[in-house]
């Protein structure tokens, strides 16, 4: 599991091609020094190791 700022599309990207897949969303949870608020995206991957 991993969170990643809505603004970090690099990572996002990157996170699915790893198979990262979007689990869940924290509304404008973050301020950042601009002053706005800015939501965290929670990712999670399965292992399928058994």
């Amino acid at each position: 599991m991993l969170n990643v700022l809505e603004t970090n599309t690099n990572a996002i990207t990157l996170y699915k091609k790893m198979g990262f897949a979007v689990e869940g969303l924290l509304r404008e949870d973050k301020k950042l020094s601009d002053g706005n608020y800015y939501s965290t995206i929670i990712m999670g991957r399965l292992n399928n190791h058994h």
